[in-house]
């Protein structure tokens, strides 16, 4: 019955985000939205928070994650996956957790099952990727399709594989170092309109960020 209630309360609550979310998307009252967020069609979220102009596609299952703003997350992500214990008789919940197959065995132990994870700005989350609960994907990262992330990812590194490994970075270091002091993710709607020639220039270096953003702030 709780569920149903959450769910019928996600139903109603879409109506305010129009055609950018899903009638048959998904979320519990503990997450939260900024604006132009776009939820496609069987998207699940719970104790999230969805950043200003992120795209999360089909079928993506997401937990306990903070995404930050004009990120993109593939179809059928698993993020947020909840946890076992390894160093007990037995990893199965029946033993530590109440559960609808018994409890009649069920002794509480202190384990976190879910650990928050933080998804940054203008990070690329690959088609059918996971990200295993605690780890942190810093800004302008990209995760490729079919990678699982063990571990934290730094800002505009491209990681792939299982378990997912640095392959190579977007940029080199001082331009990532002025990407990360400009953050460009937080200006406003307006200054994006008057910049919009910065997001249309190839092999973005240093000088080129210093030539379109020299104004953003007093390091350029």
């Amino acid at each position: 019955m709780k569920l149903l209630k959450e769910y019928l309360a996600s139903f109603m609550n879409k109506t305010r985000y129009k055609k950018s979310v899903s009638l048959f998307s998904f979320w519990d009252r503990t997450t939260t939205f900024g604006k132009h967020v776009f939820i496609a069609f069987g998207v699940k979220l719970g104790f999230c928070h969805v950043g200003e102009y992120t795209r999360i596609r089909h079928f993506s299952i997401i937990y306990h994650a903070t995404i930050g703003k004009f990120s993109s997350v593939g179809r059928n992500a698993r993020i947020g996956i909840g946890q076992h214990p390894t160093n007990l008789l037995s990893t199965n919940l029946i033993f530590y957790k109440k559960n609808p197959i018994s409890n009649q065995w069920v002794k509480p132990i202190e384990y976190i099952e879910y650990r928050p994870i933080r998804i940054g700005n203008d990070v690329w989350v690959g088609e059918s990727s996971m990200i295993m609960g605690g780890v942190n994907i810093g800004d302008g990262a990209i995760v490729a399709a079919r990678s699982v992330v063990t571990k934290d990812v730094p800002p505009y590194a491209i990681v792939a594989g299982v378990p997912a490994k640095v392959v190579k970075y977007r940029f080199d270091e001082e331009t990532i170092r002025r990407l990360l002091e400009i953050k460009w993710w937080d200006l406003p709607d307006q200054e994006i309109t008057n910049k919009l020639e910065a997001f249309t220039v190839f092999d973005i270096t240093k000088d080129k960020l210093n030539k379109y953003l020299k104004n953003e702030d007093k390091k350029a």
